[in-house]
């Protein structure tokens, strides 16, 4: 009789999450097949840009936490590195438009830093407490904002956190960075961030870059086809709009960077809720 109700209460746990989460929901270690690009599940990669940002304080525990409950599997993180060293989790280099007090990250120590607290409460987060708080239940898509100065606390911080290195990912506009990365990670996913003068062309036969990641706007059919013919996979960012999502999944692109991650999932046929 006991056993028959823990089943019956497993079961009911099984099928609330799937009316939860739907019934496509990836698993991470389906998301962690980032290289492949017959993976079955997503036909499109859906990144969490700052979490789900559209409608909660970027950067915090509360946004990711809920673009996990939407299904999302890969969160977006973007990182400045502090006088100490630290890598905190911050789309500026200041740290004015989120926590209201106006230091420049690279030239405060973390002393200051840790002490600053955002909209919700939540103070501004190295990444290592994002580590800490989410684990390898999701894919990190690190931001190195700086670029190669970052990349030795980049490091160290992996070495800190081995059991988590086929969790990451890397994007930078740094070619060097990524040259780098690939000498010493040569696993590691790489994508570099283009610039509106940039062209794929120049960059798509180079075995250090897995992935280019290219702003709405400038997405082109032509580039997309060219980056799959040399094996590399073609991102979008930041798209939030339901027709340019759509656009999207004309084009062919590999993944979708967006502050929206509940609307990107359910446009590309993941996680789609029941009736």
């Amino acid at each position: 009789m006991m056993y028959f109700r823990k089943f019956f209460v497993l079961m009911l746990a099984i099928i609330s999450a799937c009316f939860i989460f739907g019934f496509q929901v990836i698993s991470v270690e389906q998301a962690k097949d980032i290289k492949e690009k017959s993976y079955a599940r997503p036909a499109i990669r859906v990144i969490a840009h700052r979490g789900a940002s559209a409608a909660m304080t970027e950067h915090t525990f509360q946004s990711y936490e809920e673009a996990i409950r939407e299904g999302c599997r890969q969160i977006e993180l973007d990182v400045y590195q502090s006088k100490d060293g630290t890598l905190y989790v911050s789309h500026d280099p200041s740290t004015l438009r989120l926590t209201g007090k106006d230091y420049i990250i690279n030239d405060t120590n973390d002393e200051v830093l840790s002490s600053l607290t955002v909209e919700n409460g939540e103070t501004l987060h190295t990444v290592q407490e994002f580590f800490n708080h989410f684990g390898n239940k999701v894919l990190y898509l690190i931001e190195l904002k700086e670029g190669t100065p970052a990349l030795d606390n980049l490091q160290k911080l992996l070495e800190k956190n081995p059991k988590l290195l086929s969790n990451i990912t890397v994007q930078t506009w740094d070619v060097q960075s990524l040259i780098a990365l690939e000498s010493r990670y040569p696993e590691m996913f790489k994508q570099l961030l283009m610039s509106t003068e940039q062209d794929i062309a120049s960059y798509v036969k180079c075995s250090w870059i897995d992935s280019f990641a290219v702003a709405f706007p400038h997405i082109r059919k032509e580039d997309v086809e060219l980056a799959h013919s040399y094996g590399k996979q073609y991102w979008g960012w930041t798209i939030n709009e339901e027709v340019d999502m759509q656009k999207c999944e004309e084009l062919g692109v590999d993944g979708v960077i967006s502050d929206k991650p509940d609307l990107a999932l359910q446009i590309m046929g993941i996680n789609k809720q029941p009736g």
